[in-house]
């Protein structure tokens, strides 16, 4: 008789090693083989308290195992393929952080639906007023985009929300989790979000600009520039979250 578990897999269950993943037997009392996974590297396993617990830390990954062996097939492991995109996420923030890559990373995962992009960034996205109100307005055809944000040598967690005004244009938020920071809005026609997505997802994640939000509140010369180059519009200080509330209503309904 064939032995299946299935069993809820959780971050301080996961270990990394070259090429691999195993599972820790303290909590799961169970023998599970390792699954091979090739580009995951030890060094992973520096960021499981501060990245992989910190951004999902409720989340639980339903797995099947036969004989200890994992069932990849996505019916009987529905966890399996989410669990392989949080860490292509972490990948990528450990290439920033870690090794101090010399390009800049944008963080985005086109396979997952709205409503999934919601419930894995939850922690995240309910952090501030902010957040939770830009994440519940979110016109439904954009997904939300998360982005490392890249500034004075430090990572930020940071998203860009994406909504049309009255007449089609689009009305892009720039939003960090950190409630400090101020909201960036930028705005462009439909014809050039392609192309305007691009630069504004590489001027946050680069390291080739260090006071980029310095940048877009200067007037300078050359931050005109960069401003006219991103199609940007306007600086929200995190004042007061019900007229931040109104003035997004506002571009919304703003028809030139």
């Amino acid at each position: 008789m064939q032995e299946r578990k299935q069993i809820y897999i959780i971050w301080d269950d996961i270990i990394f090693k070259k090429d691999h993943i195993e599972f820790d037997l303290k909590r799961i009392k169970t023998i599970l083989h390792p699954v091979k996974v090739k580009g995951i590297i030890e060094s992973l396993n520096l960021l499981k308290d501060d990245y992989f617990k910190r951004l999902y830390s409720k989340k639980l990954f339903k797995l099947s195992f036969l004989h200890g062996e994992l069932d990849q097939n996505k019916d009987s492991s529905p966890g399996w393929t989410k669990l392989l995109d949080a860490i292509e996420l972490v990948k990528e923030h450990y290439e920033i952080k870690i090794s101090k890559r010399k390009t800049g990373v944008v963080r985005y995962l086109p396979n997952l639906n709205r409503i999934e992009l919601l419930e894995m960034y939850d922690v995240l996205l309910s952090r501030t007023d902010y957040l939770k109100h830009l994440a519940k307005i979110i016109s439904p055809e954009f997904k939300i985009i998360p982005v490392l944000e890249y500034s004075n040598g430090k990572v930020e967690d940071s998203f860009l929300f994406r909504l049309r005004n009255k007449n089609g244009n689009i009305l892009l938020i720039w939003e960090n989790v950190n409630l400090s920071r101020a909201t960036y809005i930028f705005k462009f026609p439909e014809s050039k979000q392609e192309i305007t997505l691009k630069k504004i997802k590489e001027f946050i994640c680069t390291t080739d600009f260090e006071l980029k939000r310095s940048i877009l509140s200067s007037k300078t010369g050359t931050s005109r520039k960069i401003k006219m180059d991103l199609c940007f519009y306007e600086k929200y200080s995190h004042e007061n979250i019900g007229k931040f509330k109104s003035e997004v209503e506002y571009l919304i309904g703003y028809t030139v």
